[in-house]
């Protein structure tokens, strides 16, 4: 059975202009036990890594990368039955939730039960110490910083 990320701790009303990842630092260290929150890297410029601090994060199979890249550069929440129809095309829904399922538990094992929110229908990516070098790259080329932004394709 998937475990669900309790939200209530160090749960802020939010304002009709405030958004779900703009919470403080704060409550997010809080609802992961406290102290200080190691950073989550994932570089998709080039060959994908995730990094979990200085620490390489491996999964034993390539749909956990996909599903982690797709849910960061996204940027929103997504609906269990789009990525498992992304993720298992070819595969009936039922057992495409089930793999999706599975997928989100070896995601989970991996980065240590942190960062990814399953709510309902809905997972997704807290972003609080989050570093995703797309979302990096497309803010420098919006920006005009096209130097910042050729160095970050690795």
């Amino acid at each position: 059975m998937e475990r669900l990320i309790d939200h209530s701790h160090g749960a802020r009303a939010r304002g009709p202009h405030t958004h779900p990842h703009n919470s403080d630092r704060t409550a997010s260290a809080k609802r992961y036990g406290g102290g200080r929150l190691p950073q989550l890297n994932i570089s998709l410029l080039g060959a994908p890594a995730i990094l979990v601090g200085r620490k390489a994060i491996e999964t034993d199979t390539r749909k956990a990368t996909a599903l982690l890249a797709y849910l960061a550069v996204s940027e929103q929440p997504q609906r269990r039955a789009t990525l498992a129809a992304l993720l298992w095309p070819d595969t009936d829904e039922q057992k495409a939730r089930g793999a999706l399922r599975r997928t989100l538990s070896v995601l989970r094992s991996a980065l240590g039960d942190r960062w990814l929110e399953a709510e309902g229908e809905t997972i997704d990516l807290d972003r609080v110490n989050v570093r995703v070098d797309v979302t990096e790259f497309r803010r420098a080329i919006a920006g005009g910083r096209l130097e910042e932004a050729a160095k970050r394709y690795r």
